[in-house]
């Protein structure tokens, strides 16, 4: 019989361990309810150093081409919990660029730095939260830890519904974040978000 060995915080959502190596991530709802499904958010196991910001179940739209669209690519992932539900950084790092962006709305990026580990290992990380209700807390250069709140889910700038818009940018280190929205099949440096995550989440 599995045994439940330990619960423990993970951002804003808790993380429960079992003896045979299963886990199970819950997080909270609006209405008071707590939702679990397994795997910790991603398919793991991972290394830790990053985490989902909610669970998968949440995704409302992929990162790649999008469908009825001529030339554009979503680079980007979006979660869909409720509005103004608290949202957690992916990891560790320092705020980068915190502004008002007319697409992005209130957007925030976090520089977590060169990775050591994985397929992105030498590669500097950056994270991007769009969206969000407020402008966030986090100001240029404040230290960041995995899990605190840098704000929460809204629905500023060309949004269609509150949901958070994340991407996941990898550089060489120093090299600026690229944006290339036409599917040209040019350089970007946004990264599938659910792919990295899977890779490198707990």
């Amino acid at each position: 019989m599995v045994k439940l060995t330990k619960i423990q915080e993970y951002g804003n959502q808790l993380l429960a361990l079992f003896d045979d190596g299963s886990r199970v991530l819950a997080y909270p709802t609006m209405g008071g309810m707590w939702v679990a499904s397994d795997n910790g958010g991603g398919s793991g196991p991972g290394t830790g150093e990053f985490m989902f910001p909610f669970d998968v179940s949440t995704i409302s739209s992929e990162y790649g081409p999008r469908t009825g669209g001529t030339g554009t690519f979503h680079e980007g992932t979006d979660f869909a919990p409720a509005g103004g539900t608290p949202i957690p950084a992916i990891g560790d790092g320092n705020g980068s660029e915190n502004y008002y962006h007319a697409n992005f709305g209130n957007m925030l990026i976090i520089d977590h730095g060169t990775l050591t580990t994985g397929t992105y290992s030498g590669k500097q990380c950056r994270s991007l939260y769009a969206h969000m209700e407020n402008p966030s807390p986090v100001g240029v250069s404040d230290p960041v830890s995995k899990g605190d709140t840098v704000g929460t889910v809204g629905n500023t700038g060309a949004s269609q519904g509150a949901h958070l818009h994340l991407e996941i940018h990898i550089t060489d280190p120093g090299d600026p974040i690229v944006w290339n929205t036409n599917d040209d099949g040019g350089y970007r440096s946004a990264v599938n978000a659910r792919t990295f995550l899977d890779e490198y989440s707990v």
